[in-house]
């Protein structure tokens, strides 16, 4: 009884105060003297919502404004007041009273666009970021005055604002500001929702399918390019930051600003295809031959296997298929530091990738020359260890030679531009890919790839119906935790499908300890 006396009471509360909200619009439409004020009226502009330029996908599918919500711009009047009465819950009624008491114009959200009363007009409005938004990363995010700071909103920022649009709703007032209770609602749109912007050679499908296999990791990054062209499919880094709580994000201790996709990392064993193509060009053939042991001193430093019990005698093939580090240090001793080092330059290592103006990779490191002459440091090199790092991308770029016979792309994440109807205009075309090895070298390399897949440390990168080529790698950091325990980035990179390829993959995972337990699944 006590609850259905106090829901009374509420109810006949909110009676009185629309009553009292009701004689008093009469009374502004009635009292000839505030009649005689309200001739002396005035248009009032309500801002609705901003928009700036679009970012699509290759295939014109949009990566920003994906989610749309309705917004009710509303004149207090006695229509508009019955009408939201009847749609508003006893909870927010009042709130809702005291807002049509100010009898100024206002917003309201809405979840419905079937509401129809003199004084409203329901609006559809475009929300720029999600919290699970695609490529966070790659698009990046503005400030609170609208400029790009970030990602291709900075690298576009001019372009993006040149496509800038603003809603608004314009309605008549008196001389005090108060609606008028005849005002019709006009909307006012002023190149809101323009479809010109910029195209990027991601994709969305690969990308989200990209994103959903790496949805367990911590930190980490996967690129997936276009072999035969450079560009970028997907760019995936973890963690990621929440573009709609951007002051969670920056006290977040796991850096989810950081695009790790294009920051540098100790590389490891999938460097390693590198020391393969340099011995093959200067002449040291595949069947160069070396008995692992399980360890190799090198003037005194001892440096281990991953198999402590040994491989025994091994070929370059089964080399890479085990990923035997004796194997590499004795073949790198072999070559030399100087060959070693140029077969690296030559594929990309240590120098910057530009995706854009404004917009560009890590250039990673490459240990000096003269560092080289000592044996020690060219074996550490031999195995993609020591003074060597390159960004996920990086890698990428370098596997292409692999699947191209010899051939290297250049990575591309813009496609074009997009004109006001969202037609794409001012395509870049692809470069050229660049000669790096004879086409024999990359196939015999690209061979071992496979059956590293098939039948060596790389098993559980095999895809279910097709075949892939690929190398694991295990990269000490030289960091410790406060266990005492060395962290090691797991990575795994290749190409597929193994005989006609069409993408090279590349995974890290940070702290991962194993490319082959960790990294080779997500590839998968």
């Amino acid at each position: 009884m006590k609850l259905q006396k106090r829901a009374v009471c509420i109810f006949a509360l909110f009676v009185a105060l629309a009553m009292g909200l009701v004689m008093r619009l009469y009374v502004l439409t009635q009292d000839d003297s505030l009649r005689a004020a309200a001739q002396n009226q005035s248009t009032y502009l309500l801002h609705v919502d901003d928009s700036r330029g679009m970012i699509y996908d290759c295939n014109g599918y949009p990566l920003v404004n994906t989610q749309s919500s309705l917004q009710a711009a509303v004149v207090p009047t006695l229509e508009a007041t019955q009408a939201l009465m009847q749609l508003t819950q006893a909870s927010e009624r009042a709130g809702l009273l005291e807002q049509l008491q100010t009898l100024k114009p206002f917003l309201l959200p809405v979840q419905t666009e079937d509401l129809y009363a003199q004084g409203i007009r329901v609006l559809e409005t475009r929300q720029r970021y999600t919290s699970d938004m695609l490529a966070a990363h790659v698009i990046g995010y503005v400030n609170g005055d609208g400029d790009g700071v970030y990602g291709i909103e900075k690298a576009f920022d001019e372009l993006l604002k040149s496509y800038s649009g603003s809603l608004s709703v314009r309605c008549t007032v008196d001389a005090w500001g108060n609606a008028m209770s005849d005002s019709a609602v006009e909307v006012v749109d002023e190149n809101y929702l323009s479809q010109g912007g910029v195209v990027l050679t991601i994709d969305r499908e690969i990308q989200r399918i990209a994103e959903s296999a790496c949805r367990d990791m911590e930190k980490g990054a996967v690129v997936v390019l276009d072999c035969q062209t450079g560009q970028i499919k997907a760019m995936v880094s973890r963690p990621v930051f929440d573009p709609l709580n951007l002051a969670e994000s920056l006290n977040d201790p796991d850096s989810p600003f950081v695009n790790r996709a294009i920051s540098a990392y100790n590389v490891g064993s999938v460097y390693k295809m590198v020391v393969c193509a340099a011995a093959l060009k200067s002449g040291i053939g595949p069947d160069f031959s070396y008995t692992c042991v399980g360890a190799i001193d090198v003037n005194g430093q001892v440096f281990y296997c991953h198999d402590h019990a040994g491989h025994g005698e091994l070929t370059m093939k089964e080399a890479l298929e085990e990923s035997c580090n004796p194997y590499f240090i004795k073949l790198g001793l072999e070559v030399g530091g100087d060959a070693i080092l140029a077969m690296a330059q030559q594929m990309g290592f240590g120098q910057a990738d530009v995706l854009y103006p404004g917009y560009q990779t890590a250039a990673g490191s490459l240990p000096q020359g003269e560092d080289l002459q000592l044996n020690a440091a060219l074996a550490n090199f031999s195995f993609g260890q020591g003074d060597l790092t390159a960004t996920p991308l990086q890698i990428a770029k370098y596997l292409t030679v692999f699947a191209n016979h010899g051939e290297m792309v250049v990575p591309q994440l813009v496609l074009g531009q997009a004109d006001e109807n969202g037609e794409l205009i001012q395509q870049q075309e692809p470069y050229m890919p660049r000669p790096v090895l004879d086409s024999w070298i990359a196939d015999t390399i690209a061979n071992y790839m496979v059956t590293t897949v098939s039948e060596g440390s790389g098993t559980r990168a095999k895809p279910d119906y097709f075949d892939a080529a690929g190398k694991t790698g295990s990269a000490q950091t030289g960091v410790y935790t406060e266990d005492g325990e060395e962290i090691v980035h797991a990575w795994f990179g290749g190409f597929f499908p193994a005989e006609q390829p069409q993408y090279v993959c590349v995974v890290l995972v940070e702290g991962g300890e194993s490319g082959a337990l960790v990294a080779a699944p997500i590839f998968k």
